[in-house]
Formats: structure tokens, C-alpha cells, sequence
């Protein structure tokens, strides 16, 4: 009986070896993922050099819900996970934390997540900007490798420009390659200036390509596109663009004076700013002085210079410590209707999603700019270590601030405020309190945590 039965239980043994090694198989197919390297910036360089790849760097936030979403998503898919680990050695930066605000610098990083693809010398390929899923994501990494084969790379162009190339068609391919990447161009851009007439540098065709490619206001375009506005010879299509253009460039400058604390600079870009705003097209020219302010006040909050930034945040937290729930509430009604307005004119297929993903948001305008604008004055003056006075009147705004809207991110502004004026047990239950809320609301809670274990080792500064 035994003997009939063994060759049918060697089957079963078996088939069910080979199921089990089949999901085993499974598993192992399913959990391809990409392949972060977690070495320095340098050391991957030199790992892509060795295995001759190219780099593909995730540029993230820890606060960027795109980045958690792409990070979730993409980057655990079987399809986006083998064909980065083949095609590219990988790497992912915190923008805002030790290496990654270099790298951020030096590639223009504006917003998040941007995704960098780079050869191991550093040269930028292909740099994209958001995540749209996982389709778009490996179309332009496929763009980045069809680059790398063209001999016109951004490489081909800078090899070329640093042997002396100055032909115009050269400089001219040179510069649109890099707006395409969306890189700073003045110096060959300066340099194409040099090649062209005083009429071909005033010509429709030049203003055109000052305006798409202008990155800094010390170019010569800059003066060439504030004089074709000042000229009127220009209809409002071309100044809008032009205008465009000029935001751009003072934006990065202003940035660059921000990240090296130049106060100078900082003085001659708030005149070129004053400029900027002056041109603009039906523009009320009564909210200069006030947005000039925001500026100065902004900049010294950003260079941790309280001396300075006390003044215009003490005043710019009176007014909106005068504004009253009922004016709030008529402000937040105007432009919620401002709201339903502009999504009457969208299709019907994309007005109701349009309203269902914004109609929160729009209901309470002008409360949360209030809330958000007087959390930032309160954590300037509690984060630039503020006497007790200044502490005090931080304290006082961020209630405010919790009063018309209540925020994770506001009551651990609260929690530190309150732990540095002494009440050490409250801010540790205010910040209780915000990473409970915040996990009710799906928010990121690592920062937050991070305070609370400084808190309650009395190593919070």
C-alpha cells in the first residue's frame, strides 16, 4: 500500500515545493524597489564613475506631500525600481539638511520633489520638477538616458564654451539648452551680448530670449528689459512675459543675497524691486511700500538678524493683531464667492472635483494667511532667541493664531514658547498635544517628536 502511494506523494512533495518556490519567486519580484545608496555625495559620484552610470538623485522635504506620496508609490514599484537600479546609480537628499542644501544650491532646486539625473562628473542631464506618477516619472528618466546619447548634451555645450567657442548659433543653442534645465545662464548669455549690435540687442528676437532665459538682475538684460517697457513700444503680452522675466531674476538674486547675508546687495535689490513692482500693468501702485516691507522684513527674518527684523515684525504682527473675527469673516466670504466665480468657468467634467479639493481651503482665505502669517513672526522671535519681552509678545500672537485656527504646527509653536519662558511641564503637553493632532490629521510628526525628546531632556535651546 505504501509502495502505490509513494510515487503520487513524490508528485505532491513536489508540486508543492515548486508553489512554494514560485511565491518565494513572487515575493522576491514584488519587493524590487529602488536602491538608495545612503553614502555621501561624493562617494556616490565616485560609485557612478566605477560602474559607469549615471546618478539619479531625489531632491525631497520631509514636509513635501508629493515626496511621501512619490516615495510610497514609485519608488516601492517593481517597473520604476529595476529600471532605475539598471539604468542608474541612486540617491536621495534632504534639501534642508546637511549636504542636501548644497546640492539644492548648485542645482537650482526651487521646489519638491525635483529629480536630478547627473553624470558621475556632476554635470546635470535632466532635472524635473513634481510628481505626476509613475508613467512621468519614467519617461524622464528614459529622457535623461536618450540625452546622454546625444552629443549635444549639456556637457557637449560646456566643454565647447570653455574652448572658446563664441559663434552666435553655438551660444544660442547653448543658452536654450539650459533653459530647458532650467539653470542660471548669465555668463554665456553676457557673452552672446558682446556679439550682437545695439539694434540687435534692442530687436523683438533678443528681448524675447532675455525674458525667457534672464537669471539675475546685475545682466545687462535687465536694463535692456526695463527700458523696452519704459519705451511703450511693447504690447502686454510681451510685458507680462518680460515682467515674468524680471520677477525670475530678482527671486534668484534675492535668494543668493539670503543664503550669503549680504546686506548690501540686499539694499540695491530692494530698489530694483520697487522698479519691477512699478511697471507692472494695472497694478495698484499704493502696495509697494508694503510689499517692500514684507521683502526687508523677510530677509532679516531669513538671516537671523532679530536687531533688524524686530521693528517690521512687531509692526507687521500690530495690524494683524487689530484685525477682528467680523472683518476676518466678511474677507473670507469675498473671496470664497471670488472662488466659486472662477471655478463657474470650468468645465463641468473638473469643477466639481476642483471645488471638493479646494472648497475647505477657500472658506477661510484670509483666517489662515492670518493664522500662518502671525506663526511665522512668533517662531522668528521664539528661533532668534528673543528676551523674555520678545517671548512674551510671541506668545500672545500664536494664541491669536490658535484662536481663529487650530494647527499642530501652531500649538508646538505655543509648546517651545511656552518651555522657553520656564513652564517646562505645559510645553511639553502643548507638544503632546500637536503630535497627537498632527497624527490625527496624517501629518508629518518626526520634527515634532524630535522637539518633544529635546523638551523633556532639557536640551531644547
Amino acid at each position: 500500500m505504501t509502495k502505490n502511494l509513494s510515487k503520487p506523494t513524490h508528485v505532491v512533495f513536489l508540486c508543492i515545493l515548486l508553489l512554494f518556490n514560485m511565491k518565494a519567486l513572487a515575493v522576491t519580484i514584488d519587493s524590487v524597489r529602488v536602491n538608495f545608496l545612503s553614502e555621501n555625495f561624493r562617494s556616490v559620484l565616485t560609485e557612478a564613475k566605477r560602474v559607469n552610470k549615471p546618478v539619479f538623485i531625489d531632491v525631497y522635504t520631509v514636509w513635501c506631500g508629493p515626496c511621501k506620496v512619490m516615495r510610497k508609490e514609485a519608488f516601492t514599484n517593481t517597473k520604476v525600481g529595476s529600471f532605475l537600479n539598471q539604468n542608474f546609480v541612486c540617491y536621495a537628499i534632504d534639501a534642508e539638511k546637511g549636504e542636501g542644501i548644497t546640492i539644492a544650491k548648485e542645482y537650482g532646486v526651487n521646489s519638491y520633489p525635483t529629480l536630478l539625473f547627473i553624470l558621475p562628473d556632476g554635470t546635470l542631464i535632466q532635472k524635473t520638477t513634481g510628481y505626476n506618477g509613475i508613467d512621468p516619472l519614467l519617461a524622464e528618466a528614459k529622457k535623461a538616458l536618450s540625452i546622454l546619447e546625444d552629443k549635444k548634451s549639456l556637457s557637449f555645450y560646456k566643454q565647447q564654451f570653455d574652448a572658446g567657442e563664441r559663434s552666435n548659433d553655438f551660444l544660442l543653442n547653448y543658452i536654450e539648452k539650459c533653459n530647458s534645465l532650467e539653470l542660471p545662464i548669465s555668463p554665456v548669455l553676457e557673452t552672446y551680448f558682446r556679439n550682437l549690435t545695439l539694434i540687435e540687442l534692442n530687436s523683438p528676437m533678443t528681448l524675447d530670449l532675455i525674458a525667457r532665459s534672464l537669471s539675475t538682475t546685475d545682466s545687462k538684460g535687465y536694463s535692456l528689459l526695463i527700458g523696452a517697457i519704459r519705451s511703450g513700444n511693447y504690447q502686454t503680452q510681451f510685458i507680462e512675459k518680460a515682467i515674468d522675466g524680471l520677477n525670475r531674476a530678482w527671486w534668484s538674486d534675492y535668494k543668493k543675497a539670503i543664503n550669503t547675508s549680504n546686506d548690501n546687495h540686499f539694499q540695491k535689490l530692494l530698489d530694483r524691486y520697487n522698479s519691477i513692482l512699478e511697471l507692472q500693468p494695472n497694478f495698484d501702485k499704493k502696495r509697494i511700500p508694503l510689499l517692500v516691507e514684507n521683502r526687508r522684513r523677510n530677509y532679516f527674518a531669513k538671516t537671523h538678524n532679530l536687531r533688524e527684523y524686530r521693528p517690521f515684525g512687531q509692526q507687521f504682527a500690530k495690524r494683524l493683531m487689530s484685525i477682528s473675527d467680523d472683518s476676518l469673516a466678511k474677507s473670507d466670504a469675498f473671496y470664497f464667492n471670488e472662488f466659486i466665480k472662477d471655478i463657474s468657468q470650468l468645465p463641468d467634467s473638473t469643477r466639481k472635483a476642483t471645488f471638493e479639493r479646494h472648497a475647505q481651503s477657500r472658506r477661510h482665505t484670509q483666517t489662515n494667511f492670518l493664522a500662518g502669517d502671525l506663526n511665522e513672526v512668533a517662531q522668528v522671535f521664539l528661533t532668534i532667541n528673543g528676551n523674555r519681552t520678545d517671548l512674551l509678545m510671541a506668545l500672545n500672537w500664536i494664541k491669536r493664531a490658535l484662536q481663529v485656527k487650530t494647527s499642530p504646527i501652531y500649538i508646538s509653536t505655543q509648546a517651545r514658547i511656552v518651555y522657553k519662558l520656564g513652564d517646562t511641564n505645559e510645553g511639553i503637553s502643548l507638544q503632546k498635544q500637536a503630535i497627537k493632532l498632527a497624527q490625527s490629521e496624517k501629518k508629518e510628526i518626526d520634527s515634532m517628536i524630535e522637539e518633544l525628546g529635546k523638551m523633556t531632556s532639557k536640551t531644547l535651546k
